[in-house]
């Protein structure tokens, strides 16, 4: 998954023991119009965002889980994951997004979305 120019200098503070706001949401977007980049300020076209549900960092990794429940945007197709503290599309900030192949979500199955940085000692 890509980093954001944010989130290179976020994970950048981390590592070096500067305080930097932790991303809160994983994000799931239906825009297929526009290729994730570095530059990306904002996740657009938002299908839906939930509050992490596990952090999975660790020494030498920081780690994140969030899952789409089969309650949610049922009627969506998710065609980007990110990773921020956005709570709609231009409001908060965005570490990381990708482009995936897009899902057509129903009722009949959950996301599981999991972003992890490792670094090597």
């Amino acid at each position: 998954m890509p980093f954001t120019n944010i989130g290179r200098t976020a994970i950048r503070n981390w590592l070096a023991g500067t305080t930097a706001t932790a991303p809160s949401y994983i994000l799931m977007g239906s825009d297929t119009s526009s290729v994730a980049n570095q530059t990306d300020t904002s996740l657009p076209s938002i299908a839906a965002l939930n509050f992490i549900s596990k952090d999975l960092s660790t020494d030498y990794e920081i780690g994140y889980e969030g899952l789409l429940l089969s309650t949610q945007a049922t009627t969506s197709t998710i065609a980007k994951i990110g990773l921020g503290t956005e709570t709609s599309g231009t409001n908060g900030t965005l570490y990381m997004v990708e482009d995936i192949n897009p899902i057509s979500h129903t009722d009949q199955f959950e996301i599981q979305t999991i972003c992890i940085l490792g670094v090597d000692e």
